[in-house]
């Protein structure tokens, strides 16, 4: 039954990889904003969607470096300076790599982890240059684009109200292959659900900060917002919530800002009344917004990285310099659970990218981050509170190791090249 569900998918993802990168289109867009809305990729069903460290999505790249091999045509420029340090970065760690070979010091799981991370990066590079390419740009098409988007959103979070439903009952955990796993097993986690809906909505969401204003349409925003605060809080996920709101308010001011701060201002007022209206509700929010348990999660959560840290003889030193890839953290809390407390990552994305690739590292990424976002006056504003929702949610998931990176990453380039407006 698994591999009935999970080959076909992951055939499916690799003819679309391939067939996006010979010829970028928006119904291609549409096609797969639809896969990722419908299909339940939720971490409760993994055993039908992820095998052998594959996951299905894992497919958009496979045929995506296929199209790229057997496509002669392609002529990728990458600047000069782009290109220096990409080939820099990759020869320190390759070089690290050598070292920690020679001492044992390698996780193979681990490792292959980390090679499909720094696999996406360099694919995503290569995507944004083909779709700026080939992907024709026309304005006439964004309200027929922003208003299916809106659809799509919508039939997401009522999916996402079933599933909810089938998680809080026990059905979906017994379909699961996690059924003996005592974390999915707590009360409060079959009070939750979350698929790839969740981080596709709030990619749909912010596309409205970047689209000309003349453009957007208050009903569209509407729904798109209200899927994106349902979905947040069918998670349970306290960075979702915040993020989603912080997202969601930043469109509604751009759209119009006394609009914005009516609706924020009613928001607050009905989820207060909701709130308290409700004994479970107020007690799930009341545990999600309490400084107890947040500081305490955090802690706990953060622990193998300073651990590691306090084995260092020089941390200052040690921590600027890349660790290197295939290098695990230890998470003691995966024994009780039954798992190999080896691990590829932490619930932190910037302690992450510290352990496995240095300060130094870091810096430049953030060099190169620091440009796009200075890229338009214009849309400064815009891309502050896209890196703000992004910083937010990397303090407590390690973005680039999600399933859901790589699938909601290609939409958000496509949807930037195909909206983008940046003289207004």
């Amino acid at each position: 039954m698994r591999l009935i569900i999970f080959l076909p998918l992951l055939i499916a993802f690799t003819i679309f990889g391939a067939k996006l990168l010979h010829r970028p289109s928006v119904r291609k867009l549409e096609l797969l904003l639809w896969v990722i809305a419908l299909l339940p990729l939720t971490p409760t069903l993994n055993k039908f969607f992820y095998l052998g460290g594959v996951f299905v999505t894992d497919g958009l790249v496979f045929g995506g470096v296929l199209a790229l091999l057997c496509n002669r045509k392609y002529s990728l420029k990458l600047k000069k300076i782009t290109f220096l340090v990409i080939s820099f970065v990759l020869g320190i760690l390759f070089l690290q790599l050598i070292i920690d070979l020679s001492f044992d010091r390698i996780h193979i799981t681990t490792l292959a982890r980390d090679l499909k991370v720094i696999i996406y990066f360099l694919f995503l590079i290569i995507l944004s240059k083909i779709i700026r390419l080939k992907l024709k740009k026309h304005e006439r098409i964004i309200p027929k684009l922003l208003k299916k988007n809106s659809l799509i959103a919508l039939i997401a979070a009522i999916k996402c109200l079933i599933m909810y439903q089938l998680s809080a009952s026990g059905i979906l955990l017994q379909l699961s292959s996690v059924g003996d796993d005592p974390f999915y097993a707590r009360e409060d986690m079959l009070l939750r659900y979350v698929d790839f809906a969740l981080p596709l909505s709030l990619v749909l969401v912010a596309s409205y900060l970047t689209v000309n204003k003349r453009l957007i349409s208050g009903t569209y925003l509407t729904v798109n917002i209200i899927s994106l605060l349902i979905l947040s809080q069918l998670s349970g996920n306290r960075t979702f919530i915040i993020a989603g709101l912080l997202i969601s308010a930043f469109a509604v001011c751009r759209f119009n800002k006394w609009l914005g701060f009516f609706i924020s201002t009613l928001f607050t007022v009905i989820l207060s009344i909701l709130i308290y209206s409700y004994n479970d509700l107020f007690w799930r929010w009341q545990h999600l917004v309490s400084f107890d348990v947040v500081e305490r999660l955090l802690a706990v959560r953060f622990s193998p990285f300073f651990n590691w840290i306090d084995q260092l003889a020089n941390p200052y030193l040690s921590i600027s310099f890349p660790n290197g890839i295939g290098i695990p953290f230890i998470v003691p809390w995966f024994e009780y659970r039954g798992l190999d407390p080896r691990f590829a990552f932490i619930d932190n994305f910037f302690l992450t990218l510290i352990y496995k690739y240095g300060l130094i590292l870091l810096f430049i990424f953030a060099i190169f981050f620091l440009k796009w976002l200075l890229k338009s006056k214009k849309l400064l504003l815009s891309h502050i509170a896209i890196t703000a929702s992004i910083a937010l949610l990397g303090m407590t998931m390690s973005l680039i190791y999600q399933s859901y990176f790589l699938p909601c990453a290609i939409v958000y380039i496509i949807l930037y090249q195909q909206t983008c407006n940046k003289t207004n």
